[in-house]
């Protein structure tokens, strides 16, 4: 009974490398296409994270006294030493 069970294996080795090859994508651009596709999810992550720094870049402004540079805030107001109004830093 093992004998012919031992002889379809050996036969059947010389094409376990066609089976090997019926398993890659038939198409060159396949593989490429997959991996592209698994890596969507980091691309429009990372391209939320981009507009998100730049909608904060373009709404926290800095202000800070002319005559007081220490003093720094992220809204108009007045220099809490000596009253002047805060100038939006450049």
């Amino acid at each position: 009974m093992k004998k012919p069970l031992l002889l379809a294996l050996l036969c059947l080795l010389p094409f376990s490398s066609l089976l090997a090859d019926a398993s890659a994508p038939a198409q060159p651009g396949a593989a490429t296409a997959t991996a592209k596709a698994a890596d969507k999810p980091a691309l429009v992550k990372k391209a939320k994270q981009a507009k998100k720094a730049k909608a904060l870049k373009a709404v926290e402004k800095t202000y800070t006294c002319p005559m007081h540079p220490d003093v720094i805030s992220h809204h108009p107001g007045r220099c809490p030493k000596c009253g002047m109004d805060l100038v939006e830093k450049k």
